[in-house]
């Protein structure tokens, strides 16, 4: 999960890009780098101290997957530079850009290894990218993969050398900045428009969902198994 402040300020230099290219139709003269540290967003609390969490739980996959919309449809061109692990949310965000470049670590959707099932949507943008029986074998397994695995895949476009990432996704920009911007957002709107509306359509029902399942007798102990071992490596 995204720790909710991240969520929120990325949405808001999301939409103020949005608004900067919308007011001078120059998108290469936008360009942010997001140092995003993703981390588990679960905690295990004894009863007593659990509403505490309750009431914040709604708002995580409200974040998440109103994030992963914004980022997903924003008119922008986006790339995404990975240097280093980018298992579950990591993925997610990366997903969401139309370029993806890695020089180490692993990535995929480990969420099952959590006994945790990652939602609708997430499966679903793993798919757009790799297909759908690869997509389903990888979530299913809990599959991290290498860069060059990932690249062979096609869940990345490029394996950049190590301390280029960046370097390397904004070069895997320059195709599409040197077109017309408005004609290529029109074409992107209208590739991703669908998609991105049934994310946020089925918003109250994802967070419905979400709730109801992390806050399970089972999904508890098994979250507080997985946080035990990790104290003990």
């Amino acid at each position: 999960m995204f720790p909710l402040s991240t969520c929120e300020w990325m949405c808001t230099y999301i939409a103020q890009g949005n608004s900067y290219q919308h007011a001078t139709g120059e998108l290469d003269r936008f360009r942010c780098a997001l140092p995003i540290s993703v981390q588990l967003g679960f905690s295990c609390q004894p009863p007593s101290c659990r509403w505490h969490y309750l009431q914040r739980y709604p708002l995580c996959p409200t974040c998440a997957q109103g994030l992963s919309a914004a980022l997903f449809s924003t008119p922008l061109a986006t790339a995404c530079a990975m240097e280093g692990h980018a298992p579950g949310g990591g993925c997610v965000l990366a997903l969401t850009c139309e370029n993806r470049v890695m020089s180490t670590g692993r990535i995929g959707l480990n969420e099952l290894a959590l006994g945790l099932p990652p939602p609708w949507w997430i499966c679903d943008l793993l798919s757009r990218v790799v297909g759908e029986r690869v997509g389903e074998e990888m979530v299913q397994e809990a599959r991290l993969v290498t860069p060059s695995e990932a690249l062979e895949l096609g869940l990345i476009d490029v394996v950049a050398p190590a301390g280029r990432a960046v370097e390397t996704a904004v070069q895997c920009l320059q195709p599409k900045l040197r077109l017309q911007d408005h004609a290529r957002a029109v074409v992107k709107k209208q590739r991703r428009e669908v998609f991105a509306r049934q994310m946020r359509d089925r918003l109250a029902e994802d967070r419905s969902w979400f709730v109801n399942t992390i806050t399970s007798e089972h999904m508890q102990r098994t979250v507080a198994t997985y946080l035990e071992s990790l104290g003990k490596r």
